[in-house]
């Protein structure tokens, strides 16, 4: 049991989609995506399957899928789903990743652990794994498209047998590598067994040879072997004595030795201290005077740091700070300001040029001039209420036009007095830079002496830590010196004693060690001749014609075995070679696709029902297909219509998708059908096919169609799922329940 169950499915950054994450969730039920042409309703396949396997459904680049007018940001898509591998169960989160410069990253979380970058799966490994199928097998049971998926019986002979093989798992070939493996082992494995056959058969006739030519051993090389024992004895004695001589003087002659190589170390060591004894007489030198000038430095430093101390640096940096802050806005209002006045002038001139527009209106308002609206002749009176109705809106437009003027004089008064307030600020900034100026001036002179004091310093601690172990005064290191050199005299005094103890001790020891490699070659030679005179004193010539003949009884065993192994192994290439056939498109493969032909055909001729098809299509064992016409001759698939075509591509592609849950050791919860449903020529067959899909939802619980002409048949849908354009950017709109608009 191998059951995928997809989740969530985030997106941003992909195709015409932008930078905002996009969600579908995979609902059970039936939902169609509403959207116009070119919004990006198949995008949502391409995301599922780039996030999957890292390619596109199309076979177009990465770089195709990438926004491109987010050109720097990164495209990114994760899933969420869960597996049930028959008892145990697992969660994952996936995401892939494309940065600005097209490099893709892929990562994992397992049960809500991430998992090692470094030790990522494989595609091949995920999709075996993990998924349990590959992108072939996608496009023909999750992700249907009606241009990019071609349809079954346009497909070759071998892709059809590869596409049913990964579905019910009977692919052969890790099988057959195996069983070639051992098919060759159990070859070598015979010839082997044959040689063997061959060597014991030779051994066989050399045994009958020994007891055919046995004789008798004689007396008198037992006697010969007697006399050659009793030499050997009569030398054991004396050759004990000689090794407790040499055992004795190596023993002395070790010891003198040992004192003179205690000396020598002595003397090395010795030698070693008072060359650093002597270094440190010059390095106490040096700390002194390094120390008189620490003392200087020390002195100046901290004087330095004290006249810097006065300057209150922390202080002046604030007030830089806030008179910087203070300017800025004094400058922003100021530029306010002085907008403002431009505006107002502005204004003045409008009004200015209204009045005088005014006055000449008033100037041409006479008497019997035709009026502009209704062409009748103005009369006295209707000159005078023209002349008051102008009179008063000059009125108007000069106060507005004095009240302007006014306003621009606060205005320039406000401008001058920040401007005088800006430039005591600036004046003070001035005076508070030079000051921090002169402070950085003064910390720069005398950090390099503040460097010098540190490096003295440390030169001091460094050469006080390599002479601590001897002492801190010259006294005390004169004192280790003369107690050194005693030792080192002492030393020097043994070894000139003791000069020849190393040619004596080694000449001791040549002599002892060959004392008792003699004494053990006598002695070996004693055992070995006890051996052979007890071995043919008990062995007689019965009992060596008994051993020639339990060997010959022995090889009869063994060669009974090796004649049961070359049958054995026979029988086994046998096997190896009917395994091979088995695995061949003549054995299992056509066996196991034998045994479901018959529901595939039956589940494709139930669909071609829906479409009231004049004929039927039956697969045989080969997965070659045959037209069967109630009406007589059926045509050819290559004359049929398109129309057609795309009707029988979708009854088979419907079986196939049942053919797969009904054998397969694995399952998945949801189905895409883009523009499948529109090869339906009218409504009737459009419903029909619709009904077709409802019925899978227990089979596939999450289905989504992608199709022109929802709106027929709208309440057969669960969910309608809508998609939004800005005219720049697509994007995941409202998704609605249309079963609970419905009821």
């Amino acid at each position: 049991m191998h059951n995928v169950n997809f989740k969530k499915l985030v997106f941003t950054n992909f195709m015409s989609y932008g930078d905002i994450p996009n969600t579908v969730q995979f609902l059970p039920g039936l939902t169609y995506l509403n959207a116009a042409n070119g919004y990006g309703k198949s995008t949502i396949i391409e995301a599922l399957t780039f996030v999957l396997f890292g390619t596109s459904y199309r076979g177009g680049t990465i770089g195709d899928l990438k926004n491109t007018e987010n050109k720097n940001s990164d495209m990114l898509t994760t899933l969420d789903f869960d597996v049930d591998f028959g008892a145990d169960h697992h969660s994952y989160h996936i995401e892939r990743r494309v940065k600005p410069n097209m490099k893709s990253s892929f990562s994992i979380i397992i049960d809500n652990v991430e998992q090692d970058r470094r030790a990522t799966l494989s595609q091949k490994d995920f999709e075996n794994r993990i998924l349990g199928f590959n992108i072939v097998f996608f496009k023909y049971v999750v992700a249907l498209n009606s241009q990019e998926t071609v349809p079954f019986v346009e497909m070759k002979a071998e892709e059809k047998r590869k596409l049913i093989e990964s579905v019910i798992s009977v692919s052969t070939d890790k099988w057959k590598k195996c069983n070639n493996k051992v098919l060759g082992d159990s070859e070598l494995q015979f010839d082997v067994a044959e040689k063997s056959i061959s060597r014991i058969t030779s051994d066989m006739q050399y045994t009958n040879g020994i007891i055919n030519t046995l004789n008798s051993k004689k007396r008198a090389e037992i006697q010969k072997l007697r006399d050659e024992l009793y030499e050997l004895q009569k030398n054991s004695s004396a050759l004990e004595t000689k090794v407790s001589e040499t055992e004795a003087a190596k023993k002395l002659a070790n010891e003198a030795f040992s004192i003179y190589s205690s000396a020598q170390s002595e003397l090395s060591s010795s030698l070693s201290e008072l060359n650093a004894l002597s270094g440190c007489i010059q390095k106490l030198s040096d700390i002194a005077a390094d120390k008189k000038v620490e003392a200087e430095l020390s002195s100046a430093v901290s004087s330095a740091e004290e006249k810097a101390g006065e300057f209150g640096i922390a202080i002046l940096n604030k007030t830089a700070s806030e008179l910087n802050s203070e300017i800025t806005k004094l400058t922003y209002k100021i530029n306010q300001i002085e907008f403002s006045i431009t505006s107002t002038k502005a204004n003045i001139s409008s009004i200015g040029k209204q009045k005088k527009d005014i006055e000449s209106e008033a100037a041409m308002a006479k008497p019997g001039i035709p009026c502009k609206t209704c062409g009748k002749l103005s009369t006295e009176d209707d000159v005078e209420k023209i002349k008051a109705s102008l009179r008063k809106s000059w009125r108007d437009l000069d106060d507005q036009q004095k009240m302007l003027v006014l306003n621009i004089s606060t205005a320039e008064t406000s401008a001058s007095e920040l401007s005088l307030a800006k430039k005591q600020s600036e004046d003070k900034l001035s005076d508070t830079t030079k000051k921090i100026d002169e402070y950085t001036k003064y910390v720069s002179s005398y950090l390099p002496i503040k460097g010098k004091l540190q490096s003295v310093s440390e030169r001091i601690r460094i050469n006080m830590s390599a002479i601590l172990k001897y002492g801190t005064d010259e006294l005390s290191i004169q004192k280790k010196i003369d107690e050194v050199t005693g030792i080192k005299e002492s030393a020097e005094h043994k070894i000139s004693e003791l000069q020849s103890s190393s040619d004596i001790y080694q000449k001791a020891s040549d002599e002892y060690n060959t004392a008792v490699y003699v004494r053990n070659s006598n002695n070996a030679g004693i055992d070995k001749l006890k051996s052979i005179i007890s071995s043919e004193e008990n062995n007689s010539d019965d009992a060596v014609m008994n051993a020639s003949k339990q060997r010959l009884d022995e090889l009869t065993n063994d060669l009974q075995s090796a004649t049961e192994n070359v049958k054995a192994f026979s029988d086994k290439i046998s096997l190896c070679k009917y395994i091979n056939y088995m695995c061949s498109d003549d054995g299992l493969k056509s066996y196991i696709i034998k045994l479901f032909v018959p529901y595939f055909n039956a589940a494709v001729v139930e669909n071609l029902r829906l479409f009231d098809l004049p004929f039927d299509f039956v697969f045989d064992k080969t997965m070659k297909y045959t037209f069967y016409s109630s009406l007589g001759t059926a045509p050819e698939y290559v004359m049929l219509s398109q129309g057609q075509k795309r009707k029988v591509g979708f009854a088979i592609a419907m079986a196939f998708c049942d053919f797969v849950f009904n054998i397969a050791d694995f399952k998945i919860n949801c189905l895409f059908l883009d523009e499948i449903l529109d090869i339906s020529t009218d409504d009737k067959s459009l419903r029909e096919m619709v009904t077709l899909v409802r019925n899978r939802v227990q089979k596939t619980p999450v289905i989504f169609a992608v199709t022109h002409r929802a709106t027929i048949i709208q309440d057969l849908f669960d969910y309608k799922q809508n998609i939004d354009n800005n005219g720049l950017f697509s994007s995941m709109g409202k998704l609605e329940n249309i079963s609970e608009n419905v009821n």
